[in-house]
């Protein structure tokens, strides 16, 4: 299995039987995980608040039909 060079990009590799794309840098790829966990952490969020707002309007709902 050998790395090529990706032009243009000094810490990519392609492997030659793949063809996946290798981030040689450590730093980069720490950096990168880092940000999708962050990403990933403001969607759940994101769910949470639209669930919690979904349900007060049902409550509220259930409220004004009772009054």
């Amino acid at each position: 299995m050998t790395h090529i060079k990706v032009e243009g990009h000094p810490n990519l590799r392609r492997d030659s039987l793949s063809g996946a794309i290798i981030n040689s840098n450590p730093k980069e790829y720490d950096d990168y995980m880092k940000s999708y966990h962050l990403r990933q952490n403001q969607y759940e969020r994101l769910d949470k608040v639209e669930e919690d707002i979904s349900e007060i309007k049902s409550l509220l709902l259930n409220l004004m039909e009772k009054l």
